[in-house]
């Protein structure tokens, strides 16, 4: 499940709640976009809380924590 309000793309320097690999909610501030041959849009966000790289696509990204709230990022393989 995607997150419920669009929201323009970030840019670098900008900060951001998203969704971890684990599913927790974060909050960071993104060093890098990046697209992908197919079209999404990707972020490369530090963690301030632990200060960890993540990357992270722009559906799970949003300006406040209560719109990612139940939104799940697929397992991976």
């Amino acid at each position: 499940m995607a997150r419920r309000k669009k929201i323009p793309p970030y840019k670098t320097g900008d900060q951001c709640f998203f969704v971890n690999m684990y599913n927790k909610i974060r909050f960071g501030e993104i060093k890098s976009t990046h697209e992908s041959t197919d079209g999404v849009l990707h972020y490369q966000i530090v963690d301030t809380t632990d200060y960890r790289f993540n990357v992270v696509e722009h559906k799970y990204c949003a300006d406040t924590d209560k719109l990612l709230k139940g939104v799940k990022r697929p397992a991976k393989r």
